[in-house]
């Protein structure tokens, strides 16, 4: 589907909310790679993003908040994760965790975890502390596609297929560290900035 692409600049913070919260789908840039995101309770804008970039429909998104507290609303939260989210965050650490039942299981596509992350990234955290809601937020591109961090390179490829996309550069086309902490040892699905010494070093 074609449509119109919103063009909005990272100071139009109430345009780029009202979008989001409209449960349209935004292309906007994050402190690691660029990012496609939804607010997390849009069943439409959710299976969009995965129309988008031909994601696997089985292939959950990951989810962002903007702290800790907004975490413990959607996850469960033991010391160790606690340990790491104090130390850690905001940054490029994309933790799993067991989800609460407050997530449908429509969005984790019936599985009892989820992957969240606080981005260091002051407009993203401004958008969900003025929405009062997570985003779900995945890489914008293509699916097995290289990460992309230029808005005129986003642009190229995504016009007339998200909503809406904010024109700034990305800080990185380093995807985050992902983490999984629901089994007793923790165990690193995908390396990014952040290693698995300095999470080890955190927790011991």
């Amino acid at each position: 589907m074609v449509m119109e692409t919103l063009l909005l600049r990272k100071y139009e913070i109430d345009e780029i909310i009202e979008t989001f919260n409209e449960g349209k789908v935004v292309a906007i840039p994050t402190d690691t790679v660029f990012g496609l995101g939804c607010v997390f309770d849009s069943y439409d804008a959710y299976e969009r993003i995965k129309e988008i970039k031909h994601r696997d429909k089985d292939k959950p998104l990951p989810m962002m908040c903007n702290s800790l507290a907004m975490i413990e609303k959607v996850a469960y939260v033991d010391d160790k994760a606690r340990k790491i989210i104090e130390k850690l965050t905001p940054g490029a650490l994309t933790l799993i965790l067991k989800k609460k039942e407050v997530i449908n299981d429509y969005f984790t596509n019936h599985k009892d975890t989820i992957a969240i992350r606080i981005p260091d990234d002051e407009l993203l955290l401004t958008i969900m502390t003025r929405l009062d809601k997570p985003l779900f937020m995945t890489s914008c591109n293509m699916a097995n596609e290289p990460n992309i961090e230029s808005y005129r390179e986003i642009y190229s490829i995504f016009s007339g297929l998200v909503d809406a996309l904010v024109m700034e550069n990305a800080k990185s086309d380093v995807a985050s560290t992902i983490v999984d902490l629901t089994k007793e040892k923790i165990a690193i699905l995908r390396e990014g900035i952040i290693t698995k010494e300095k999470i080890e070093e955190v927790i011991l």
